[in-house]
């Protein structure tokens, strides 16, 4: 399981990674969705580490980082939040309903940028050299890859935040999401970018390689009616930000 050690950075508990590693052996690595090889769903992890392991380990870590966190509510409730990412998430970028960059491209690019520079300090340089770096580890597979779909909100949070394709490994696709959690909050984002509703939307993927978590693996789009937003909502969004 990963934590959080109270100061941004994530470490996976031994004894959870013992349990991963037990369920994976002889397997291949890797998936694109859930229920394929790895442990590709919040059922299954939970079968292979224990109900009762988990919460043990919840409450050791909590009682542990006691004063250096909010509690018991508010990390279990990170942990719901993730759960509902990965298995309940629905797309809101879908064929058909986005439209072309053209001028808003220079702008993505340099928020992407902006966002980036938080990202990759929590993914790239914190959690990735905590994984194990060679052997038959799954978490080692270099070709591991798991995509996000996030939704920024005017004040540069995060509104929705899902998991598009899993690595196949749960672990892996926690550390991605939660490198974003706790990058936030990112610039406001300017108003070209903007769609129907007033956010930003992207899909950006996390690799196990040299890619990591780079600009060019993150895909901005601009959707003129998310969501099912009524044509007089966008107006009246527009309006508000004062396009």
């Amino acid at each position: 399981m990963l934590l959080n050690d109270g100061a941004g950075s994530l470490r996976i508990s031994r004894s959870a990674l013992a349990a991963h590693r037990a369920a994976h052996a002889g397997q291949g690595h890797g998936g694109d969705a859930l229920g394929g090889l790895g442990i590709g769903s919040w059922s299954q992890f939970e079968r292979a580490v224990g109900k009762d392991s988990l919460r043990q380990e919840r409450q050791a870590y909590l009682a542990r980082r006691r004063g250096g966190i909010r509690g018991k509510g508010s990390h279990a409730k990170r942990w719901q939040a993730f759960r509902a990412a990965l298995e309940n998430y629905l797309p809101q970028v879908k064929p058909g309903n986005q439209t072309a960059l053209n001028a808003a491209a220079s702008p993505f690019a340099t928020f992407l940028a902006a966002m980036h520079r938080k990202i990759h300090r929590h993914f790239a340089e914190r959690f990735i050299p905590n994984l194990p770096s060679g052997g038959n580890d799954p978490l080692a597979d270099p070709t591991l890859h798991t995509e996000l779909e996030i939704v920024i909100d005017r004040n540069g949070r995060v509104h929705k935040i899902g998991v598009i394709r899993t690595s196949g490994q749960m672990v892996f696709d926690h550390g991605a999401y939660a490198a974003v959690m706790q990058s936030q909050p990112f610039p406001k984002p300017p108003q070209a970018i903007l769609s129907g509703d007033g956010r930003a939307y992207l899909h950006w993927g996390f690799y196990r390689n040299q890619r990591q978590c780079g600009t060019f693996n993150a895909s901005p789009y601009i959707l003129p009616n998310p969501g099912g937003t009524k044509s007089k909502d966008i107006g009246e969004t527009r309006d508000a930000l004062g396009s």
